[in-house]
């Protein structure tokens, strides 16, 4: 039986040599929205003017030189045709945002994937729905809210 004294030297230089290896990594970013450590307030990011941006359900973001706050409230509701199938309508994705100014009351408006509806104004901006993600599956069962995405463009004016 080895002597225990003469394992253990031999034991702790393979362990040093083996995480010589191992490097240090940054701490996680914090999620969007998500709660900032210690309690402070979650960190908003901001979006550009006439740039696309996406907004996953229930998160925020600030539009850029107007101070508003926008949110991704309520999947309203999803019967898009899925890709590759014929079906009887298109159907459509309607959804429900926030608009929070800097000052005044929280607006909603409501956006639709219909080319007549896809487009609306409040609290100053105007903002177009150009996607939304996921895509209708073949196999329709419910799509989880928080799994929706989608891709606007805010404008000035309107509303």
């Amino acid at each position: 039986m080895p002597d225990r004294h003469h394992l253990t030297p031999a034991l702790l230089a393979l362990l040093l040599h083996a995480c010589a290896g191992v490097t240090a990594t940054p701490a996680a970013t914090p999620q969007v929205n998500s709660p900032a450590p210690g309690g402070a307030t979650p960190v908003i990011p901001s979006v550009l003017l006439g740039e696309p941006f996406r907004l996953a359900y229930d998160r925020l973001v600030r539009v850029a030189d107007t101070g508003v706050s926008l949110r991704f409230a309520e999947l309203l509701e999803d019967s898009r045709c899925p890709p590759g199938v014929q079906c009887i309508q298109a159907g459509h994705l309607r959804v429900r945002l926030e608009l929070s100014p800097p000052t005044g009351a929280v607006e909603s408006l409501e956006l639709s994937t219909d080319a007549d509806r896809n487009r609306g104004s409040a609290a100053g901006l105007t903002l177009e729905l150009q996607d939304a993600e996921p895509a209708p599956a073949i196999v329709k069962r419910a799509q989880r809210p928080d799994h929706y995405t989608l891709t606007l463009v805010a404008t000035r004016g309107g509303g």
